[in-house]
């Protein structure tokens, strides 16, 4: 039942093309250009941007008075939509420690960390939408707009030096 509601939209939002967005600069607020620059290349993945400024998570959202990473950005990319000057993304940059455990405000942290929390952030939404991770069989996790956009799976190989077996592990 999941996949058929929501694969249907997604193609959509792959194929969308706003030619009247133009970037928007962000201003550094002290140590966030870690988050600055996945904020802005988040701002620019085109089915991402569609969904939010179309259809929009916020109409959905299920934490009602919690802060949500997933509303929080909905509104950075309507508001760097809208602007042709450069702002500040406090807003999001405030709530560092609420997108990942180990982000702090104030200190240089690691951009690809941060696109990690911040993409595992959004999926984690996705799925509360159903129920929550545990309530979501793991073969319809894979089919939220999320994990269309970012998803793929690791291969790590490893081969025995001793018998040449080689092992293939898969992860999400």
């Amino acid at each position: 039942m999941i996949v058929k509601m929501l694969t249907c939209t997604f193609v959509d939002y792959f194929n969308w093309d706003n030619q009247e967005l133009a970037p928007c600069g962000l201003m550094n607020c002290g140590n966030s250009c870690f988050a600055n620059v996945i904020l802005q290349c988040l701002s620019w993945t085109r089915p991402l941007v569609a969904y939010l400024l179309e259809n929009g998570h916020k109409r959905e959202c299920m934490h009602n008075n919690d802060w949500c990473f997933f509303c929080e950005f909905q509104t950075h990319v309507e508001r760097a939509s809208q602007s042709r000057f450069p702002f500040s993304p406090m807003n999001i940059i405030s709530r560092l420690t609420n997108i990942g455990g180990t982000l702090g405000y104030g200190r240089q942290e690691d951009a690809h960390e941060f696109m990690r929390y911040a993409i595992d952030m959004m999926q984690s939404v996705c799925l509360d939408e159903f129920g929550g991770e545990k309530m979501v069989p793991p073969c319809c996790q894979e089919t939220t707009l999320i994990q269309y956009i970012f998803g793929g799976l690791l291969q790590s190989q490893v081969q025995c030096t001793v018998c040449s077996n080689v092992s293939d592990q898969y992860e999400n």
